[in-house]
């Protein structure tokens, strides 16, 4: 058998032949990241500083206060001055900055005294800042409390365009004259009081001589100032003239002085014999010559009556010419200043005493001392108040006081002395209460006490928070009473937390519990600890 095999061919069109290279997109371009500006960073913070008032104050910017990836250190950025608002300092502001040298520079007056806060800003070329905060303290200086003499002086600006900043041409002419009298800027007598820089007016500059001490007048050395200064008409000398210029030229110059200074006004003891030697010199050489040839042996009863009323009045405006003197000086000299008390500062919490100067005043008459006790008084001279924190002890004569948080400032008292013909001085009294440190750490520990007062009551004597801090020092064994330092006191009756400033910072393992410092404060016989004893007891 045959087997036939049929076998179905199959035919298949041949496909289109397509291209087995594949086809690439156009190549990316790689984006190159633009370089990301770093802005500058603080790395340090610049410390507190102090100036003193009437005195240049200079300080250099430290290089390490920023930095900036870029650029670099402090000294490769650029330095602005601000205030506390975070604007451009004015003009008029007695702080000013040097961009180029980097250095803060100023000179303030007596009314500048206290804290001021500042921003440095540090920037980039691309615009990129940092900031940072300050504080700048002026303090008071003693010289300018009560000065017994001032110099005055008008000038003329010669520049065309002037100077940038009002302290600006203060300090320019200050060091010209440091320069006349050949001292160096750091040491420069010259202490300002006071400057003019008004629209239309002349520049006037006040100082004073801080050589010359303010409880003494010394005429000689004022006098020696003087005559470098003023020309013997009264115009400013050429000596001065050439120091000042090329930026200046004084207008007007003058030297004032105080009563302390001013010499005695003359006795108007010569006023008073003027008028008598004239009339007993025209009646006798009348009278007599006329009657004795005529009669000399009869007229020996008439003679003695006319001739004793003609020399009694000789005598008698010889003997009340010491009166007047006596009389008329005492009344038109009131007490002087005669050793200004200096400054005080004092802490918020810290008890504050201290002693009255026992020759504060001279008087003509009473001498080194008051004919009625001292008086403290405000700015305006007004007593202060009971319930002020400042009070004076006329016994001791000596001001006490316990300042809070609430009296953190600056205040102007006066201290007022008179005499025994009713005559008045005041001293001025300058007296700063800074606030305290507001870190925790600054103490290792905290003590309560609790006193059974009623607070309102309490708190509005004074006298009262003295003898308690001074009760507190005493009951430790201390005779002072610097170590103890308030805290506050709060109403429940009245709670007082203080601190001992004694106690090392750093050998206190922890915190003590107030438990643990009413406890310390009970146990020299407080009784529970939950009340103490008044302290007035």
């Amino acid at each position: 058998m045959v087997v036939t095999s049929t076998v179905a061919q199959t035919s298949t069109a041949s496909p289109e032949l397509v291209s087995t290279t594949p086809t690439l997109p156009p190549p990316l371009e790689t984006a190159v990241p633009a370089p990301v500006n770093a802005s500058p960073v603080v790395r340090n913070r610049l410390s507190p500083l102090s100036a003193i008032a009437g005195k240049p104050f200079l300080e250099e910017v430290p290089d390490d206060i920023f930095y900036d990836q870029e650029s670099g250190d402090t000294r490769e950025l650029q330095l602005e001055l601000l205030n506390a608002e975070r604007e451009l300092v004015s003009p008029h502001s007695w702080l000013q900055l040097f961009e180029t040298s980097q250095k803060l520079y100023g000179i303030a007056l007596r009314k500048d005294v206290g804290q001021h806060n500042y921003v440095l800003a540090a920037l980039d070329d691309d615009g990129g800042h940092a900031l940072t905060d300050f504080s700048i303290t002026v303090n008071h200086n003693q010289m300018l409390v009560a000065p017994n003499h001032h110099f005055r002086m008008d000038l003329k600006l010669l520049l065309a365009r002037g100077f940038p900043n009002k302290v600006d041409w203060v300090l320019n002419v200050m060091s010209k004259l440091s320069a006349l009298f050949g001292e160096p800027e750091a040491s420069s007598s010259v202490l300002l009081e006071d400057y003019v820089d008004r629209e239309g007016e002349p520049l006037r500059i006040v100082w004073t001589n801080s050589t010359l001490s303010a409880g003494t007048c010394d005429l000689t050395e004022i006098e020696r100032i003087e005559a470098v200064l003023i020309d013997k008409d009264g115009s400013p000398s050429p000596q001065l003239q050439k120091a000042l210029s090329p930026e200046m030229r004084a207008k007007r110059i003058s030297v004032e002085l105080e009563d302390s200074c001013l010499p005695p006004p003359p006795p108007p003891v010569t006023l008073a014999p003027t008028e008598p030697p004239t009339e007993p010199p025209t009646e006798p050489p009348t009278e007599p010559p006329t009657e004795p040839p005529t009669e000399p042996p009869t007229e020996p009863p008439t003679e003695p009556p006319t001739e004793p009323p003609t020399e009694p009045p000789t005598e008698p405006p010889t003997e009340p010419t010491p009166e007047p003197t006596e009389a008329v000086v005492p009344r038109v000299e009131p007490p002087i200043v005669h050793n200004a008390m200096k400054p005080l500062n004092v802490t918020v919490g810290d008890l504050l005493l201290a002693p009255v100067p026992d020759d504060l005043f001279m008087d003509a008459v009473d001498g080194m001392s008051c004919y009625t006790p001292l008086v403290l008084g405000l700015a305006n001279r007004r007593p202060v108040p009971a319930n002020h924190w400042l009070q004076l002890e006329p016994d001791a004569q000596r001001l006490v006081g316990l300042p809070l948080d609430k009296n953190a400032g600056f205040d102007l008292y006066h201290l007022g002395c008179t005499n025994s013909r009713g005559l008045e001085a005041y001293a001025p009294l300058e007296v700063a209460v800074a606030a305290r440190d507001a870190s925790a750490s600054a103490y290792s520990a905290e003590f309560e006490l609790t006193l059974d007062q009623r607070y309102r009551a309490f708190m509005r004597q004074p006298r009262l928070h003295v003898l308690l801090v001074n009760k507190i020092a005493r009951l430790f064994g201390d005779a002072r009473a610097d170590a103890v330092v308030v805290d506050a006191f709060r109403p429940g009756s009245v709670v007082v937390t203080w601190f001992n400033s004694s106690l090392p910072t750093d050998s206190l393992p922890r915190r003590r519990n107030p438990a643990d410092a009413r406890g310390a404060a009970r146990r020299p016989g407080t009784g529970n600890g939950a009340r103490a004893a008044s302290p007035g007891a």
